[in-house]
C-alpha cells in the first residue's frame, strides 16, 4: 500500500473512532457545553435575580439590566421566578 492510499485510510480511521463529546470534554472538561439563559430584568429586581446565582452582564437602558445563568433543569412551563420563589419556600421551612 502507497502512502497516498494509507493517508486516506488512517484519516477515515481516526474520524471513525474519535467522538466530538469527547474532544470537547478534553477541551473543557466537560461533556457537554454550558447553555446559557439570558433574561432582561428591571433594574430594581437586579439584586433578587444575582441572589438566586444570576449573573449581571450589562445595562441595557436606564430602566433594564441584562443577566445570565446556566440553563436549569426546571420544567419548562416553570418561570426562573417561579422556581426561585419554590426553592425560597422551601427554605423557609
Amino acid at each position: 500500500m502507497t502512502k497516498d492510499q494509507l493517508r486516506p485510510a488512517v484519516i477515515s480511521w481516526a474520524k471513525a473512532r474519535t467522538d466530538p463529546n469527547e474532544i470537547v470534554q478534553r477541551l473543557t472538561g466537560n461533556r457537554t457545553p454550558k447553555k446559557l439563559v439570558q433574561k432582561l430584568v428591571k433594574t430594581d429586581e437586579l439584586q433578587h435575580y444575582m441572589d438566586n446565582g444570576w449573573f449581571f452582564r450589562s445595562v441595557v437602558n436606564t430602566e433594564y439590566v441584562l443577566v445570565e445563568r446556566e440553563e436549569s433543569t426546571q420544567p419548562p412551563n416553570e418561570s426562573a421566578t417561579e422556581q426561585d420563589s419554590r426553592q425560597a419556600g422551601s427554605q423557609q421551612q
